[in-house]
């Protein structure tokens, strides 16, 4: 019965109704989709880490690889190119604000919301437009090319889709690997060479940290490798470069032998340092006192805390040159220290004892006659366990 209404046009009704879909996601666009969560999370290290120290090369060469999910999504692509523009500028923008939360500006590198934003529409963000376009251009070009060459010949057409995107994707996978292999290998065959220049010009340091050893109640520390006889390099350095340097050096002293100008045999003397505490061969002099010929101790002002202080220093035509390893070259006895007193061990002629003080509150630094402060030493007070 007609009740006098009339179906609505716009609605599909009956057979129309089984056959209404809703559109489906592009596999280009999904393509691009994961690819920027992927990019943004990857680049959180070099957001909050990257400055110094450095951090690992895997981690710096991630930033570089946004470029590659577009080259991806566009094998995959069928959507028009009015849809396909929007979804890459879209992709170009967002990995565009990750990115540039990645330069360093500052060590430690600080960024913010704000500021990537605004480095963003400045800089990176047309950066990435223009490479984006540029990139989606020629993959167009060939695309076509390649669509109407194999245009009868469906399967190798498939063959050759699916063995591009797999190359591309090992390709992303592989490259922050290839660029860490790279770095430390880079970094290692630096340190080797670094090692045998220095050896050359008898410049030759470990990487170690500063020597401190208790032995009975004489506390001794040392910036230098007693081991070897060689300073320790405080500065550090990175990616391999410490490990294959000191590896190179004990390779050099196993095919040479310990050089003439190693000062291991010098450290020997801190055997003989609790006996010096109360010697009575330590003698008052005057300063600057010779130690060498064009090497002196004298005082001279040093800052301290931001204070001006004078403290006992090698100086001389012929001294150690300052922090030549980033190692102290200043005494901490001051001039206005009372009681220093300089002595020698008919063992050890190439050290030289300097004292404050006597018995248990005395304080000894042993310079080396060509300038180097060897060591110094300490009365440490043990507190000893009894009854509760």
């Amino acid at each position: 019965m007609d009740n006098g209404t009339e179906p609505d046009a716009k609605t599909p009704t009956g057979t129309e109704q089984l056959m209404y879909h809703e559109p489906e996601l592009d596999p280009g666009c999904l393509i691009l989709i994961v690819g920027a969560l992927a990019y943004a999370t990857l680049c959180m290290p070099a957001i909050s880490q990257r400055g110094y120290p450095p951090i690992d090369p895997f981690w710096t060469a991630i930033p570089f690889l946004w470029p590659l999910p577009l080259i991806l999504s566009a094998i995959f692509n069928s959507q028009s190119d009015r849809i396909r523009l929007r979804a890459v500028s879209i992709y170009a923008i967002a990995t565009a604000f990750f990115d540039s939360g990645t330069f360093i500006t500052v060590v430690q590198n600080h960024v913010n919301p704000l500021g990537m934003l605004v480095f963003t529409v400045l800089g990176v963000g047309p950066f990435h437009l223009l490479v984006a376009y540029i990139l989606e251009f020629l993959t167009q070009i060939i695309r076509a090319y390649t669509l109407k060459l194999l245009s009868t010949h469906h399967v190798w057409r498939t063959v050759l889709k699916w063995s591009i995107a797999g190359i591309i994707l090992i390709g992303t996978i592989a490259a922050p690997f290839a660029y860490r292999g790279v770095v430390f290998a880079d970094s290692r065959q630096r340190a080797r060479q670094q090692a045998e220049q220095n050896w050359q010009e008898r410049k030759v340091y470990v990487f170690k940290r500063s020597f401190s050893d208790l032995r009975g109640n004489v506390l001794l520390e040392s910036e230098f490798d007693v081991e070897t006889g060689f300073p320790c390099q405080r500065r550090p350095r990175f990616f391999g470069f410490e490990q294959e340097y000191n590896q190179r050096v004990t390779e050099l002293i196993a095919e040479r032998g310990y050089p003439e100008w190693s000062m291991k045999d010098d450290f020997r003397s801190m055997e003989v340092v609790p006996n010096l505490f109360n010697s009575k061969e330590m003698k008052a002099v005057e300063f600057p006192y010779e130690m060498n010929a064009g090497v002196n101790l004298a005082f001279v002002s040093k800052a301290n805390f931001g204070e001006p202080a004078v403290s006992l220093k090698v100086v001389g035509p012929n001294a150690p040159d300052d922090h030549p390893f980033g190692i102290r070259q200043y005494s901490q006895i001051t001039e206005n220290t009372p009681g220093i007193e300089i002595g020698h061990h008919p063992q050890f002629l190439d050290v030289v004892f300097v004292r404050v003080g006597i018995g248990t509150e005395a304080y000894i630094e042993a310079f080396h006659r060509s300038g180097w402060l060897l060591y110094s030493a300490r009365h440490m007070t043990i507190a000893s366990e009894g009854p509760t």
